[in-house]
């Protein structure tokens, strides 16, 4: 339970940085994700992790993954996922 907690609280972060300017972390957040698919509970979520949009650099196919992930999060995982410790937010 307190991985699963984990794991739910790290996804904002990492769906964050799927399009990060730095490659190597793109690639780092793709792996993590697919590596921990299954811990998240939610169906469909490995073929989405699978997908050309999910390992395409382009910032509308991010775009559309956002997008799906969003909508599965808030329907199945809204009370279970730190949506504001997911925000870069400076204060300025």
């Amino acid at each position: 339970m307190i991985l699963t907690c984990q794991v739910h609280a790290v996804l904002p972060r990492l769906v964050l940085h799927l399009h990060d300017d730095d490659l190597t972390v793109q690639q780092a957040c793709r792996n993590t994700l697919k590596k921990i698919a299954p811990l998240v509970e939610l169906e469909g979520i490995c073929a989405l992790f699978n997908t050309r949009c999910f390992n395409s650099d382009h910032r509308s196919d991010y775009e559309d993954i956002v997008r799906d992930l969003t909508r599965q999060f808030i329907q199945h995982l809204s009370p279970r996922v730190d949506f504001l410790h997911g925000i870069n937010y400076t204060g300025t």
